[in-house]
């Protein structure tokens, strides 16, 4: 499996792994290693240091403590409630419909049931 496939992997299957890893495999791709060179300008640059700094230029945080200000958390705490509210009226619609849908039948059943007079 060449080096570009094995990175692929790591993305697209999301594959927890640490920057190590990665710069393990990059470190046999020859493709990587000449754009590595022209990017630093240097033969000799250290593969994991790179990775590690491309890496953390490109990451989000997981925790939104993290990724947000002061005033984004506020706004985050207020769509959060909003989807939660959405969910409960959802299933509270979806509890109605149900519910609608057997009184119907029962209804069917009722009227196929009595005897014409």
């Amino acid at each position: 499996m060449t080096c570009a496939k094995n990175l692929r992997a790591f993305v697209f299957n999301q594959i927890l792994t640490t920057a190590a890893q990665v710069a393990d495999v990059a470190r046999h791709d020859q493709e990587f290693m000449r754009a590595a060179e022209l990017y630093t300008g240097r033969a000799d640059f250290e593969v994991g240091n790179l990775v590690g700094e491309l890496i953390a230029a490109e990451s989000v945080p997981c925790l939104p403590v993290l990724r947000y200000k002061h005033s984004g958390l506020d706004k985050r705490a207020a769509w959060e409630r909003t989807w939660e509210l959405q969910r409960q009226e959802d299933a509270v619609d979806a509890l109605f419909e149900e519910l609608t849908t057997k009184a119907r039948r029962h209804e069917e059943i009722k009227n196929d049931q009595e005897i014409p007079s």
